[in-house]
Formats: C-alpha cells, sequence, structure tokens
C-alpha cells in the first residue's frame, strides 16, 4: 500500500487496520499518498487504525480462540499489547497452540509491531496529501463506555450504514448463513420452517443467503441498515423496529436472532 498505484481513481479508498503496520511516519505518509493517488476529485477515504495515541489503552493477553476442524485443533490468544514512552508504536504477541491427532502439538508467537500515532500526525499528514480531513472515533464500545440506549444505533448502523457492504466479506456470510440455516433445520424436526422472523436483521447478509430456502421478515432498529437490506433483499418483507419492544401480532415457523443480541 506504500508504493502501488494501479492508474485509475475510485469513489472510494478504504484502509482498514492494516495501516496499523505503518511504524513510522515516512510509512504513514506513503500510505496516506497510496490513498490519495486512488480517490477521486469529491471521492471518500477511510482510514480505520485501532486506536490514537490519546485513546490507546494497553491491554493484557485477550481474545483466546480455539478452533477445531477436521481432526485438528487451533488455539490462539492475543496480548500483550503495551504503549512504548517514546517511538510512534505499540507491540502486541499473539501465540498460537496446535495440534493434530497424528502430531505433537506445535506452539508459535508471533509479535506484531504496530503504528501509534497522535490525532495532530494523522491530520497533518492527510492535509499534506490533499484529505480535507476529520477524526470520529469508532463506535466500538470498551468495558467504560456506555452501551446505546434503546433509541440510539452506533455510526456504523446509522450514518455509515452505506459502507457495510464494504466491511461483510461474501465466503464468510453465505458459511454462517447456511451453518444457521442447519441449525434451524435440526431444531424444527420434521416440521421444518417456512416462515422465519429475524430479528437483528442489519444490512441483510443473512438473509442474501437464507431468502431461497425461508419467507423471511427482517428486523432492525436502524433505518439506514434496513435500506441497505431492501436494496439487497427486495423480495423480503423489512419492519423497523427495537427487538426489545417488538409486538408484530402474528407468529413464525422460526426466530432467529443473530450477534445483535451481544449488544
Amino acid at each position: 500500500m506504500r508504493t502501488v498505484r494501479l492508474g485509475r481513481t475510485f469513489d472510494a479508498v478504504f484502509i482498514h487496520d492494516a495501516i496499523c503496520y505503518m511504524t513510522d511516519e515516512r510509512q504513514l505518509r506513503a500510505a496516506i499518498a497510496t490513498a490519495a493517488a486512488h480517490t477521486r476529485p469529491g471521492g471518500v477515504c477511510l482510514l480505520a487504525p485501532d486506536a490514537t495515541r490519546e485513546i490507546f489503552e494497553p491491554r493484557p493477553i485477550t481474545a483466546a480462540t480455539t478452533i477445531r476442524r477436521r481432526g485438528a485443533a487451533c488455539a490462539t490468544s492475543c496480548g500483550p499489547c503495551r504503549k512504548p514512552p517514546a517511538p510512534p508504536a505499540t507491540r502486541c504477541t499473539s501465540r498460537s497452540s496446535c495440534a493434530k491427532p497424528t502430531a505433537r502439538c506445535a506452539r508459535c508467537t508471533d509479535q506484531h509491531t504496530d503504528g501509534l500515532f497522535p490525532r495532530a500526525t494523522w491530520l497533518h499528514l492527510l492535509d499534506e496529501c490533499g484529505f480535507d480531513a476529520t477524526i470520529k472515533r469508532s463506535p466500538t464500545r470498551t468495558a467504560s463506555a456506555p452501551k446505546p440506549s434503546s433509541g440510539q444505533a452506533m455510526k456504523l448502523y446509522g450514518e455509515l450504514a452505506e459502507w457495510w457492504p464494504l466491511v461483510s466479506t461474501r465466503p464468510t456470510i453465505v458459511a454462517n448463513a447456511e451453518r444457521y440455516r442447519q441449525l434451524l433445520l435440526a431444531a424444527a424436526g420434521d416440521a421444518p420452517p417456512r416462515e422465519v422472523l429475524e430479528l437483528g436483521a442489519g444490512g441483510g447478509n443473512n438473509a442474501s443467503h437464507l431468502k431461497r430456502f425461508f419467507a423471511l421478515t427482517l428486523v432492525d432498529i436502524s433505518p439506514a441498515m434496513l435500506a441497505v437490506s431492501r436494496a439487497l433483499n427486495p423480495e423480503c418483507a423489512h419492519v423497523v423496529g427495537d427487538m426489545r419492544t417488538l409486538r408484530l401480532g402474528r407468529t413464525f415457523d422460526g426466530v432467529f436472532v443473530h450477534d445483535p443480541s451481544c449488544t
């Protein structure tokens, strides 16, 4: 991303947390210059680093995950992450332990060094590269951050909803939705569901796969996300509502609540 030039421009350029691997200002400016070279006049550029120096919070080992597939098991953990006193970088360590039935347990440690720059540096470099930039803190909540109220949707699900398709990968969507379909069928037994209600349907990712098998009614608190879903799933019914208080006055063969119940 520091040197690539494709010879064309785009309506939008998006760099997710990969930009964190720019560990000094020279590298960061090069990546921003790449974004500028590929953003058409009047276009938009979204850069999404994990943190600026002002809001970075050191953390202990977190995000432990265990995956089992085809007789193999893999456990991973990430951390600790620390803010150094002087250089603009933070260091995270991830550890993996993997084992197969016919092999010994293999352990590996991977150390990541990420850039950690203050807001002023981001704004200065963006301005140098020709962007009219603003910084908005991610809607992702931390333990000390307040939860959204019943009438408050996070920015990703409101003013940034049109970006939702850009952060969703089709192979993952299909794999997850098919897993949910199989779970619904297994739970239903001999009476497979025909009419299904999805609460917290968001941008309609799951529905884009499930609509081939069920008649879907999709509910979400965010009108903007439902607008994304309507464009993707015009054959489905859409209802704006809060899953905590919604009453549709009818019943369904199956009700599906995905990860929005975690919020």
